[in-house]
């Protein structure tokens, strides 16, 4: 019995020894490439473009899916795509952006739409990679459901970083590099790319989060006392994964109109032909970008003017 008990104390301090090394280990060479290390270009981006401002605030829908240069031309505001990757969360995206936001700016939470199924808007792997090796401040607005999420996800990410892939031999993908981001934030990189295969997404097994709706709601006020404007719209997502999880977009888009909150266009109005896609449901080519983007100019012309 003894020796057992032994054995399991030294597996036990073992791995907490692997998970504080794992702590104190920088980016690996691989994770380090990875575009969601410009973070802090986007707050500077944030801190100081001067006004009038146009703030995007979500996941890599808009990262692939914007032409900020057509934004200032049409609307005469100077555009922050301060988009961060999906699974970074949309409940840390709100958090991170608030402390930035000026009198007089305008919102646009553009987020993809299963941040409002389940609990994918709480984050995941990239926010476990973001707190640890790339901007721990945001651990201070970190809620008790974010939490649980970063704990169970952090054992994976810390034990990779003794993994050799990590350091070598490892596959370079430069449309997801650091450097692919324009003045305004935007990826411009994949614009002269041909599209690739991907599989639709389909998240009907999931429920609608009330909760993150909840949180969306104290984002718009919070936003309103500081003398700005929100506004939210929909992502350019695939026809065809439009079309496999039309009944939860319908939910979700009926919710949001129940709570009033100042929406840009439709879900319909932003579904996307597969002909336009990249390689991800919400990742656009070049005439997709420009074709959601005059849209949005659009619909942000027409809010601004009621």
């Amino acid at each position: 019995m003894k020796i057992f008990l032994k054995r399991v104390f030294l597996f036990l301090v073992s791995f907490i020894l692997i998970f504080v090394i794992g702590m104190l280990l920088p980016a690996t060479p691989k994770a380090s490439n990875y575009y969601l290390f410009s973070k802090t270009h986007k707050d500077s981006l944030l801190q100081n473009v001067e006004s009038p401002r146009i703030i995007f605030v979500g996941g890599s829908n808009l990262v692939f899916g914007l032409n900020s240069n057509l934004i200032k031309d049409s609307l005469q505001l100077n555009p922050i795509n301060a988009a961060l990757t999906a699974t970074v969360g949309l409940v840390y995206m709100m958090d991170n952006v608030l402390p930035y936001v000026k009198q007089g700016d305008v919102i646009v939470v553009a987020p993809e739409y299963q941040q409002f199924f389940g609990k994918f808007a709480y984050g995941g792997n990239d926010l476990v990679m973001l707190l640890y090796d790339i901007d721990f401040s945001g651990v201070d607005h970190i809620n008790k459901t974010q939490w649980l999420n970063i704990i169970k996800k952090s054992p994976d990410y810390l034990i990779s970083k003794f993994k050799p892939n990590q350091y070598f031999n490892y596959d370079e993908k430069p449309i997801y590099g650091r450097n692919i981001f324009n003045e305004y934030g935007d990826s411009d990189f994949h614009w002269n790319l041909e599209q690739r295969e991907f599989e639709p997404s389909n998240f009907f097994t999931a429920s609608l989060n009330f909760s993150v709706i909840a949180k969306l709601k104290n984002f718009d006020d919070k936003i309103r006392k500081k003398g700005a404007t929100l506004f939210i719209t929909f992502p350019g997502y695939q026809a065809t994964s439009f079309e496999i999880n039309k009944e939860k977009i319908k939910i979700l888009e009926t919710e949001l109109v129940k709570r009033k909150f100042r929406l840009l266009g439709t879900a319909e109005r932003y579904k996307m032909h597969d002909s336009l896609m990249f390689e991800t449901p919400y990742h656009l080519i070049k005439k997709g970008v420009d074709l959601r983007t005059n849209l949005l100019i659009e619909d942000i012309s027409n809010s601004l003017l009621k």
